[in-house]
């Protein structure tokens, strides 16, 4: 399946160049508007439909972009089956995580040539990520829960489960190589930083005798990114 997907790439490819015998200029005009999915040719997934990219060209050399990604994942697994001769209940674990990034930024695009479109740029990320875990337990004959809210600073919890707001400055560059009319091929590297600040830890549980903490402070984190991106973009004029 991956190869006949990569093998189609390349047949529309050479079939555009088959078409154009005369370069013409096949670039953006001001006005213009594309819409762009992410494809990693070798992953289970080849097309991602969790992350965008909506440009608006404003002129002939620049443009205006917000990209976005969005992300969700739950389990809901039995920790425990029901085993009515030992007097065991049926035992849940829960856990899941929401993740939202919106990306504003701005690109200026360079003369390249008819098909090629080379640019700079930069923007401004924020982001968004909640999580929570939620896990049965039994004493005698009933069953209680606790559920933890944005993680919590213990031994094998680290900020992949905490929950966070971020904010951060990045820069880039790449190309978009227009294969035909309307439809252009890219790829993106840049510099990016990052500030985590991670949401404050909450618990609560229906135990018996259970008494609510209160939230708990969790810090902040910076990172520092470099490097290209490992999937192409396919983009469509509109």
């Amino acid at each position: 399946m991956k190869k006949l997907f990569i093998a189609s790439l390349m047949g529309v490819s050479f079939a555009s160049f088959g078409q154009f015998e005369k370069t013409e200029n096949l670039k953006f005009t001001p006005g213009n508007n594309s819409f762009e999915l992410l494809i990693s040719p070798f992953a289970d997934s080849p097309i991602k439909f969790n992350e965008v990219k909506y440009r608006h060209f404003n002129s002939s050399n620049s443009a205006f972009r917000l990209t976005a990604n969005v992300t969700h994942s739950a389990s809901n697994v039995v920790s425990q089956a029901e085993i009515d001769s030992l007097d065991q209940k049926e035992l849940r674990s829960k856990s899941s995580a929401f993740t939202i990034n919106l990306e504003p930024g701005y690109e200026h695009h360079f003369a390249g040539t008819e098909r090629l479109s080379p640019y700079i740029g930069g923007a401004l990320g924020l982001g968004l990520r909640r999580t929570s875990e939620y896990n049965d337990v039994q004493v005698d004959d009933k069953v209680y829960y606790t559920k933890h809210t944005n993680g919590q600073q213990l031994d094998g919890v680290g900020p992949d489960q905490m929950g966070y707001f971020s904010w951060g400055l990045n820069a880039f560059a790449g190309f978009d190589f227009y294969v035909t009319k309307n439809l252009f091929l890219g790829t993106e590297f840049g510099l990016g930083f990052t500030q985590f600040n991670y949401l404050k830890a909450k618990v609560k549980s229906d135990v018996e005798g259970f008494a609510k903490p209160n939230a708990v402070k969790q810090g902040s984190s910076t990172s520092l990114a470099k490097g290209a991106n490992g999937s192409i973009r396919l983009g469509f004029l509109f």
